[in-house]
């Protein structure tokens, strides 16, 4: 089935390149695999409640800061499921 898939594409006028650059893929993918190492390894150091809280307190931080510094938008559901994390932060203090 996977040998098919990039001639069904062609088939499809799908464009052969891709819109962002592999190596940004490859960039990310790494940043997120040294993310959960990291976040692996505090276990080591520090309670699972403290590692909880520093988990659930990085979503609403990210958003707070990609909103400051890149301007982004969120909707509803995004405001909905961050505010998830702030009661689940509450709850395990």
């Amino acid at each position: 089935p996977c040998a098919c898939l990039p001639a069904w594409l062609r088939a499809r006028g799908a464009p052969r390149r891709p819109a962002v650059a592999p190596w940004r893929y490859a960039l990310w993918a790494l940043a997120d695999v040294e993310a959960n190492y990291l976040v692996v390894w505090a276990y080591q150091y520090t309670s699972v409640a403290s590692v909880m809280l520093l988990d659930c307190f990085a979503i609403p931080c990210v958003m707070m800061l990609s909103r400051a510094l890149l301007g982004a938008r969120y909707d509803r559901g995004h405001v909905a499921a961050c505010l998830v994390c702030v009661v689940g932060l509450a709850l395990t203090v």
